[in-house]
């Protein structure tokens, strides 16, 4: 009887999400292969056909309750999806697989950022730009630069991370200045998504505008987004974006986060460019360590 149980079908229901899609087979077997983010890990599933999951597979890589169907329930065989529907009360970053960054840890170490930004808007927002498809299919893994540092894959996420947690364990910040530094470094180089080609040679876009101001061209929906809630705190962002501090309409300025981060963008090329023991000219200088000399003990003057 538990033989018997073992062979009938299951459906099971995971929140997850979609990653990628392809097909595979031969032309009278051919199938699609759907890669699904569940708790941080990969899941393969098979569909006949992804016309009815189009949206999932190339919109936002939000969080969607999925239905599988597995023939027997402990058959070997790969899952089949059903159906799957958008879950909004589920955090997708929750479910991003660590493999889809080459370096171990930074995946960790992004969404523990990313969660520790009590300004719920903020928070919201910076959810948003991660969760963009473009940003998904090209941040993780791309370099920062084509030589000049993080010049490997997953180099921009690296730098990325070094830069927010840097700035993250800054004193003499409020909470608002701490939420609002950590966002602006996370996306201090969101702009270089779009503004290189695959071989790193920046694009025409990316000639044209630089990446900070191309970022901040390609954001203003999560931007608009963020003003509805929290103006002052659109505002600021956008200048963290620009790169460029502007005066209100009262001549005041937002708060001097914009040094810190480009403080902390340096200190992560340098230590980059230290640890990599490149030399030429965009090595980063570090003095040598200062040493106390030995004192030299006074010549003892005794009798004849």
């Amino acid at each position: 009887m538990q033989r018997d149980c073992q062979l009938l079908p299951c459906t099971t229901v995971v929140t997850g999400l979609f990653l990628s899609a392809e097909k595979r087979g031969f032309e009278d077997t051919l199938h699609h292969r759907v890669c699904i983010g569940h708790d941080g890990d990969t899941t393969e599933v098979v569909a006949a056909s992804v016309e009815r999951f189009e949206s999932a597979i190339q919109g936002p890589v939000v969080p969607h309750e999925i239905h599988l169907f597995r023939p027997h329930r402990e058959h070997p065989g790969a899952q089949i999806l059903i159906s799957a529907a958008t879950s909004p009360f589920n955090d997708g970053l929750l479910h991003l697989p660590e493999t889809v960054c080459p370096r171990e840890g930074v995946v960790l170490g992004v969404k523990s950022l990313v969660a520790g930004i009590r300004t719920h808007p903020l928070r919201h927002f910076v959810e948003d730009v991660f969760q963009r498809r473009d940003v998904f299919a090209h941040f993780w893994r791309m370099p920062a630069s084509s030589r000049q540092h993080h010049a490997w894959p997953g180099g921009l996420a690296a730098h990325t991370l070094e830069a927010a947690a840097d700035i993250a364990g800054h004193t003499g910040l409020t909470s608002l200045e701490h939420d609002l530094g950590v966002a602006g470094a996370l996306l201090h180089d969101i702009g270089k998504v779009w503004a290189y080609t695959s071989d790193m040679f920046p694009n025409a876009a990316g000639l044209a505008m630089g990446h900070e101001l191309l970022g901040l061209a390609r954001l203003e929906g999560e931007l608009s987004r963020l003003e509805s809630p929290w103006p002052d705190g659109a505002y600021v962002m956008r200048c963290l974006l620009s790169g460029h501090s502007r005066q209100r309409e009262n001549g005041s300025l937002p708060p001097a986060l914009m040094q810190r981060i480009r403080a902390c963008d340096q200190r992560s090329c340098e230590r980059e460019r230290r640890n990599s023991g490149r030399s030429g000219s965009s090595r980063s200088w570090t003095p040598a360590a200062w040493r106390e000399r030995e004192r030299m003990q006074p010549d003892t003057i005794g009798p004849e």
